[in-house]
């Protein structure tokens, strides 16, 4: 088997496993084959993710959300206003951080060096527990406050785009957890 072959077995290996996670929670995935190598594809597939959410996902929620909210009650929707700003710049520290601290020490395994200072793994967890209540948190605020009669079409788009991006940030998370700490972990006893 020639050596590009043997890359696209390997990227395939872990685009099956990011794939089996995304379609179901309790997806069986094995690490005990994956690399470095793995790692490098891993991290690249986690940036597009993030650029995904930050650059695309996340305005159109946000211009969604304030063009819905602007026709609430003043206080409710500087609250929620509120709560949603928050809440978006929460995501957006959560994804700087693993984009300066965890991606980095990620690339430098990947490379073979030694790092000293090793990020703080169970802050990215917690973090990703908070990301996902809070959205959960803005949901069902969003549902309570919810006019009866306000079923529009930016409300429909709003709720859509919050289910949507609820479930694939809970996938996302699941990608972190169960494959790419996982592995670091596993590359770093290696070392």
């Amino acid at each position: 088997m020639l050596d590009k072959d043997l890359s696209m077995e390997k990227k395939n290996t872990i685009y099956t496993m990011i794939s089996e996670i995304r379609k179901s929670d309790f997806a069986h995935v094995n690490i005990s084959g994956l690399g470095v190598e793995d790692l490098g594809v891993l991290v690249s597939y986690l940036k597009a993710s993030h650029d995904y959410y930050l650059n695309d996902c996340l305005p159109k929620l946000h211009e969604a959300v304030h063009v819905m909210l602007s026709s609430y009650d003043g206080t409710v929707s500087t609250a929620m206003n509120g709560f949603f700003d928050c809440y978006e710049k929460a995501m957006q520290d959560h994804f700087s951080y693993e984009e300066r601290m965890l991606f980095p020490y990620a690339a430098a395994i990947v490379c073979g060096e030694t790092v000293e200072d090793k990020p703080a793994f169970h802050e990215d967890s917690d973090s990703h527990e908070n990301l996902e209540n809070s959205i959960r948190d803005f949901k069902t605020l969003l549902f309570s406050y919810l006019p009866s009669e306000s079923c529009t079409d930016v409300t429909v788009s709003v709720i859509s785009l919050i289910f949507r991006l609820e479930e694939d940030l809970h996938k996302h998370v699941m990608i972190e957890d169960r494959l790419f700490l996982p592995l670091i972990k596993k590359l770093e006893e290696k070392a």
